[in-house]
């Protein structure tokens, strides 16, 4: 099953998303094409991503702490 905690929260400026990404061992969001060509940028030296899916223009990432094995979904 899925569930997000409501509600959901927005996330708009660099600083919120490191905050963010800080209390989570991992992460799930959908983005923009656009988006994930500067994600690197936004999550930092600290973190990675993998591209999980591809749907059009619109991408399903994980986000981890650098060094953390990937679970298995």
């Amino acid at each position: 099953g899925y569930f997000s905690p409501h509600p959901v929260e927005y996330i708009n400026t660099i600083e919120a998303l490191r905050n963010y990404l800080k209390r989570r061992a991992e992460t799930y969001a959908v983005l923009r094409k656009d988006y994930v060509r500067g994600l690197d940028r936004l999550i930092g030296d600290d973190y990675v991503y993998d591209v999980l899916y591809v749907a059009g223009d619109e991408y399903i990432v994980r986000i981890q702490p650098k060094g953390q094995a990937p679970r298995q979904i």
